[in-house]
C-alpha cells in the first residue's frame, strides 16, 4: 500500500483499513485491519470453503473462523457436516464439535439420529469431544433412539466428564 496511496486512502476512507498507531513519533508504520476489514476477510475465506466444501482447508483455519463458518454460512449441507465430524471429531476443538452439533440440530433435527451419535462418540477418543456432543445435543429434542444412546454412553463411559454431561443431558430432556 505504500506504493498506491490511493488504495490505502480509498480502503481507510470505506473502514476497511485505518493508519498504523506510530511505535515512533511521527513515523507511520503502516496500516491494519479494522474490525470490518477482518469480518470482511473472515467472509471471504469462509465463501472460498464453503464453495469447495468442507475440506483439509477448512481444517487448517484456526477454531474461532471454524465456528464462524460453521454458525453463518447458507452454504453448508447437513451431509457434509455430519460427514466431516463423525469422520474428524479427533481432530477439530470441543466447541467446533458442539457448533457443527448444533447447526445439524438447525437444519434438521430428525436426522440426527441415535446412530450418528453413537458412531460420533465411538469414533471420539478424548472426554472433553464426547461431552461436548452431549451439550450440543441439547438444543434438540430428545427421540427415543437419542435417549438410548446418551443413556448408553452415560453407563459404558469410564470419563466422569462424560457420565456428568450424559447425566446432566438426559434431566435435561427428561424433565
Amino acid at each position: 500500500l505504500r506504493d498506491r496511496p490511493a488504495l490505502a486512502e480509498m480502503l481507510c476512507n470505506a473502514a476497511v483499513l485505518c493508519v498504523a498507531q506510530p511505535q515512533r513519533k511521527g513515523k507511520i508504520t503502516g496500516h491494519q485491519l479494522t474490525d470490518l476489514g477482518a469480518r470482511l476477510t473472515a467472509h471471504k475465506v469462509a465463501m472460498e470453503v464453503i464453495s469447495g466444501g468442507l475440506d483439509q482447508r477448512f481444517k487448517s483455519l484456526n477454531n474461532r473462523w471454524q465456528e464462524a463458518i460453521i454458525k453463518r454460512s447458507a452454504g453448508i449441507s447437513f451431509e457434509s457436516l455430519a460427514a466431516m465430524v463423525v469422520e474428524s471429531v479427533n481432530q477439530l476443538s470441543p466447541d467446533v464439535v458442539e457448533a457443527m452439533i448444533t447447526r445439524m440440530l438447525a437444519l434438521d433435527a430428525s436426522r440426527v439420529s441415535g446412530d450418528l451419535v453413537r458412531s460420533l462418540l465411538a469414533n471420539a477418543r478424548m472426554a472433553w469431544h464426547k461431552a461436548s456432543v452431549m451439550r450440543a445435543l441439547r438444543t434438540g429434542k430428545p427421540s427415543r433412539d437419542l435417549l438410548d444412546a446418551v443413556a448408553g454412553e452415560l453407563s459404558t463411559s469410564v470419563a466422569p466428564g462424560v457420565r456428568l454431561a450424559a447425566g446432566a443431558l438426559l434431566d435435561a430432556w427428561t424433565e
